[in-house]
């Protein structure tokens, strides 16, 4: 396995010898720099010379090794031993780099994650406090539960309490997909030493809701670090890293990473995917791509990503030498891995209602159609330009025309960041990119609700994030964006927390 911490060895396979953004390389940060023309003429990079950095192993094994013995010098001279914290302070480090993991990065990481977590519930807080409720309207339920906990289960995390503790029975549930709240009924049937009991929300127990809650959690910090690792893996800017993880912890509909919604779920899926992937781990990168086909109906467009990344390490030659059967064998197991999530889901289905492909049956009881991806985008752009052509919709939902706008605006930026950002992605982002708008905006809502949900789908493809990042080392624009997604973020977990239909 390639070590995660920085200066650690080789760069992963994905870097594929190709000059990657900025002009930077992982070689180049060692003081190397590498002439793209010499990969593109079959030439291996001069290799590292020893004197040219000291973050090699042997320099760290070296100085740890050193810093053993003069601790030990310093005990037998009778000084005095570290304090107790301290010390296990530094087994922890040690831990860390034993992993290859980069502990200064890991602690950035985890810091905007608290930070995400502590605003989030400082907006929930405020909000329970000084936003009026919504009134009761369609999916509306009461929660059991302190508002600590209860806060966090409105409109779609209830569907998936009711699949976690109940499973699928009505025609409408296979619009959910399976992995989340398989999740959430493992990790509460953990907490309450039993599997949780199929009674209505209202009178739930608290482990499930707990377990929710947890799940998604964990599932966003493990996203974020893994966005953290493939923008530094792409650029080579830890800062940069830094800041891209930052804004997609921010971003106004972020907030969903923190409630039991899938979006902090396939985040971590597709990123661990995608990392895996560039690095040249295929088994495990089909695993990831397995775990987001299981989540969403769009984690199938990993197994063409996966294929492109394949062929792409072909042409650099990385599947060559005595070990090409194995590595040709870790390949396709990634490729047969990809769907297995979907495919596994679509056996149940057929076992449950004798409908293999009801997930997709199931999207015409939500009130979606299938038009031409042009034709959505058409329509939310007009409908954002009429406002008065926008009525409440038919269950009640306030302020349909601010929904619209709000999705019509996030998709419309990131639609317009993917072309600009094209050539300078690699191909594999771009492929994503290209396939994913074209699904999700290809089953819209019908009507003037045509936008509605469509903003958080795409919400969730990182490369933005890492050009967004790119942008932002002009701290006038830094300072832009984090003042602009961080009200944003709170004000719209104010309004979820309160019933208010976001998006």
């Amino acid at each position: 396995m390639a070590p995660l911490g920085r200066g650690l060895g080789p760069p992963p396979v994905g870097y594929g010898g190709r000059l990657l953004q900025d002009g930077n390389t992982p070689y180049q940060r060692q003081g190397t720099a590498i002439n793209e023309g010499s990969f593109r003429a079959g030439r291996a990079p001069a290799p590292l010379n020893a004197s040219q950095f000291d973050g090699t192993w042997s320099g760290s094994v070296a100085k740890a090794t050193a810093g053993r013995g003069a601790a030990r010098r310093a005990g037998e001279a009778g000084m005095d031993q570290p304090a107790p914290w301290a010390a296990r302070a530094g087994r922890a480090r040690a831990a860390l780099a034993a992993w290859g993991i980069d502990w200064p990065a890991l602690g950035a990481v985890l810091a905007i994650f608290v930070a995400s977590r502590l605003a989030f519930y400082a907006a929930a807080f405020f909000g329970s406090q000084l936003v009026p409720p919504a009134p009761p309207i369609g999916g509306y339920e009461e929660v059991n539960g302190r508002l600590a906990v209860a806060m966090h289960w409105r409109w779609d995390a209830i569907h998936y309490y009711k699949l976690a503790v109940g499973g699928y029975r009505l025609p409408d549930d296979p619009a959910f997909f399976p992995l989340f709240p398989v999740l959430i009924r493992a990790v509460a049937t953990l907490l309450g030493l039993g599997a949780p009991a199929d009674v209505p929300i209202a009178i739930a127990d608290r482990w499930p809701l707990v377990a929710g809650i947890l799940v998604a959690h964990g599932a966003a910090l493990l996203a974020f670090w893994q966005l953290y690792l493939l923008a530094r893996d792409q650029t080579g800017d830890d800062a940069l890293a830094g800041r891209a993880t930052l804004y997609a912890a921010i971003f106004p509909l972020a907030f969903y990473y923190a409630i039991p919604y899938t979006e902090a779920l396939f985040l971590a899926a597709t990123t661990g995917a995608f990392l895996m992937a560039r690095r040249g781990h295929w088994v495990r990168a089909g695993l990831w791509a397995a775990a987001a086909s299981a989540t969403r109906s769009v984690g199938l467009l990993l197994l063409p990503v996966l294929l492109l990344e394949i062929a792409l390490a072909w042409r650099r030659g990385a599947f060559g030498g005595p070990g090409r059967r194995a590595a040709w064998a870790r390949a396709a197991a990634s490729l047969a891995l990809a769907p297995a999530g979907l495919l596994l889901f679509m056996l149940h289905l057929h076992r449950r209602f004798g409908d293999p492909l009801a997930f997709i049956h199931a999207q015409d009881l939500w009130g979606r159609e299938q038009v031409f991806p042009l034709e959505t985008l058409r329509r939310g752009i007009a409908y954002a330009l009429s406002p008065g052509q926008n009525p409440v919709s038919p269950d009640g939902t306030p302020n349909v025309y601010g929904l619209n706008v709000l999705s019509t605006l996030i998709v419309v930026g990131f639609l317009a960041i993917l072309v600009v950002s094209a050539r300078r992605w690699p191909p594999s982002f771009t492929l994503y990119g290209l396939l994913l708008f074209a699904m999700i905006l290809s089953s819209p809502l019908q009507g003037w609700q045509t936008m509605i949900s469509l903003g958080r789908y795409v919400a969730i493809f990182f490369p933005v994030y890492i050009t967004l990042a790119r942008w932002g080392r002009r701290p006038a624009v830094h300072q832009a964006l984090v003042l602009t997604f961080a009200p944003l973020f709170g004000l719209l977990a104010a309004l979820y927390v309160r019933w208010h239909f976001i998006t």
